[in-house]
């Protein structure tokens, strides 16, 4: 659904990670995993305000991994097992001001809840999964030439939260 200055959208992906194995292991029962399989459902808007110079998007999404791939630690090694379900419900919003003809701002934010079942890792979220993220950059294009534009960055991003590995 759209118009000139918003679009409303709404989407369905389902994905397939192949299993495997873990070649160099201490524990003989992480030799193997199994594949994994994603649904993943968003809602959500985009809109132009003033002229095209502010641009808003917001969304809701909501990811269901079966037999989710997860790295547990071995020792020394870093193998990959299967989480019986793996969920995660978010919101990111994100703006861009085109402030001058050179000169544009960015900002986003997203807020995430993250949760596993599964009986035997002892972990209650995916690990590298944060709870929260934002980031905030400024990008200036000057042209120096007819074919060469400078550009200048300056950018800022931060997440928090989450786990960054499951159990041995």
């Amino acid at each position: 659904i759209g118009s000139d200055t918003l679009t409303a959208f709404a989407k369905y992906v389902c994905g397939f990670r192949a299993g495997g194995f873990n070649t160099l292991v201490n524990n003989p029962a992480y030799l193997a995993y199994d594949s994994e399989e994603a649904e993943n459902y968003e809602i959500g808007f985009k809109s132009l305000l003033l002229d095209q110079r502010l641009s808003v998007s917001a969304s809701v999404f909501y990811l269901r991994l079966n037999n989710a791939v997860i790295p547990v630690e071995d020792g020394l090694f870093t193998p990959f097992q299967n989480a019986e379900v793996a969920e995660t419900t978010g919101l990111e919003i994100d703006l861009t001001a085109q402030v001058t003809d050179e000169l544009s701002l960015i900002a986003s934010a997203g807020t995430y809840q993250n949760s596993i079942e599964n009986p035997v890792l002892d972990i209650s979220q995916r690990p590298f999964a944060p709870d929260y993220t934002a980031a905030l950059a400024a990008n200036y294009e000057h042209p120096l030439s007819a074919t060469v534009t400078g550009i200048a960055r300056l950018g800022f991003r931060h997440r928090s939260g989450g786990i960054l590995i499951g159990p041995d």
